[in-house]
């Protein structure tokens, strides 16, 4: 009984622990060399002159940097940023890159991992208004 009431109590940190230092963190953003992530569903014309009507991605890669792809006007553009990671408390990460600062969460949902980037100034002004960035990277079978 009392074995059962402390896993109770560890399961929590369990769970979050896996994020506690900036290579485990990298490993999820990143893995080995880099992990492409979807903002936004891609619309792609084929043939000769590969155009798009919608679509953003999110590239991280191991090196620090990310790669934003965008269809703008019909047609894909691609910048390129260096990114960082903070750690602010046991369990908040923030990333930033491109003039934004992001406080950033990864978690596993089903068949796909999600990484939610969400702008505030501070954790702890609640009333500060934030926006998310929801990104999904499919898991390969």
């Amino acid at each position: 009984m009392r074995s059962n009431i402390i896993l109770l109590f560890l399961f929590p940190l369990v769970l979050f622990a896996q994020y506690d230092d900036e290579k485990e963190i990298l490993d999820q953003l990143t893995g080995d060399a880099y992990k492409l992530w979807f903002f936004d569903r891609y619309e792609v014309n084929m043939g000769s002159n590969e155009t798009c009507e919608e679509g953003k991605s999110y590239t991280f890669h191991r090196s620090m940097k990310v790669s934003v792809k965008e269809c703008i006007n019909e047609s894909w553009t691609t910048n390129e940023y260096e990114f960082s990671l903070e750690k602010e408390s046991q369990f908040d990460w923030w990333i930033t890159f491109n003039e934004g600062r992001y406080y950033l969460v990864i978690r596993h949902k089903g068949a796909f991992m999600e990484a939610k980037l969400r702008t505030r100034l501070s954790l702890h002004d609640k009333t500060d208004e934030s926006q998310d960035i929801i990104l999904k990277h499919y898991i390969d079978d």
